[in-house]
């Protein structure tokens, strides 16, 4: 995250304890749901296709059900 903000990717709100986060260009999330899908279809590892369609629907992006490869 130190990244992200130091390239001004993301920006951060603090209430109390917790850190929330959010991109600075919102237009910018379906670039990176596109990007997992491209890393999901070239990916041989079944272990990280799983990563990257769990992250995708905490994101609120489609999965698809099957991956060809």
């Amino acid at each position: 995250m130190m990244v992200l903000r130091a390239h001004r990717i993301v920006c951060e709100r603090r209430q109390g304890r917790h850190v929330f986060y959010r991109l600075r260009q919102p237009g910018m999330a379906s670039w990176l749901l596109d990007a997992t899908e491209f890393l999901e279809q070239e990916s041989d590892v079944l272990e990280l296709q799983e990563a990257i369609r769990k992250a995708r629907r905490a994101w609120g992006g489609e999965v698809s059900s099957s991956v060809s490869n």
